[in-house]
Parts: C-alpha cells; structure tokens; sequence
C-alpha cells in the first residue's frame, strides 16, 4: 500500500515537473550559429590580414607585377581606374618603405571596411612630365581604406587624406 502511495505521488507531482523542465529546454530546437565576416566584422578591431595586405601591395608594386597588384584592389576601385582611364604614378614607383602603418580605429567607416594612416617613402623612376607634380619621391603619408570582399581585403582607395 505504501508502494502504491508513492507511485502516485510520483507519477502526479515528480514526473510533470521533470518533463516541464525537459520540455523548455527545446533541445530540438538548437541550431547552428552561421558566420559571415563580411557582416559580423568588427571595425573596432584591427585585423592583421589587412595590414598584410598594404605590405603586399607595395611589395608587388615595387616588383612591377600590375596584374598581380590590382587583384588587390577592390572590383569597384579596378573598375573606376578603368573606367576613368586615370593616370596613375603607381608603375614609376621604383622603391617603396613602409615606414608605420596605424589602424584608424575612431575614423567613421563604411560597414567592412578599415582605414589606415600609412607613412611611407616613395621613391619614383621614368616619371612623364605630366605625373611629375604628384610622383614626388620622398616621405609621405597616406590613407589606405581596405574592403572586406570576396573572403579577403581588398584596397578600396588609396589617397592624401582621409
């Protein structure tokens, strides 16, 4: 008789509240987390692949390799320097020193993109007379913006300012 007692105290008040428990946990309803670094980055953050990059570009610059380097940049950027037909001192670069290369962390920026302060030396060969005003070889600062596209950062502009 006690037996029976306590099954039915069981079955009446221990099991609904294991299964009331078990039931809000929705342990069916788990799924995964996806991740998307185009969305999720953030720009608060220096990324160490992008500063590569800048070091990358340069170096393949000063190796005149043009179809390598402008794979590096943006589609939007390769597609405006085309478009444009702009001139560009870039091919008569014939050294180039990255001197420091700092991350622009309270800049306003685009979503996915990073902005950077370069001090660099350029040094500049065979320049025609109409580019010579601004291949100027010495030191300099620029600002590089970087674009997270297509898995990777890519050069959205590279200018005087920012």
């Amino acid at each position: 008789m006690k037996s029976i007692k306590l099954l039915i105290l069981f079955i009446c008040f221990i099991l609904p509240i294991n299964l009331t428990a078990c039931k809000s946990t929705n342990n069916g309803d788990i799924k995964p987390v996806k991740s998307n670094k185009d969305i999720s980055i953030n720009m608060t953050i220096q990324d160490k692949d992008a500063t590569k990059v800048i070091y990358e570009f340069y170096k393949l610059v000063v190796e005149k390799k043009p179809d390598e380097y402008t794979k590096l940049y943006t589609k939007e950027h390769r597609k405006l320097l085309m478009d444009e037909n702009v001139k560009d001192d870039i091919k008569y670069i014939k050294s180039a020193t990255i001197k420091d290369v700092k991350f622009l962390k309270s800049m306003p920026q685009e979503k996915g993109t990073q902005e950077y302060k370069v001090e660099i030396d350029l040094q500049y060969e065979g320049v025609p007379e109409d580019l010579k005003p601004i291949a100027i070889s010495g030191e300099r600062t620029l600002f590089i913006t970087l674009k997270f596209e297509d898995g990777g950062w890519k050069i959205a502009s590279i200018g005087t300012g920012p």
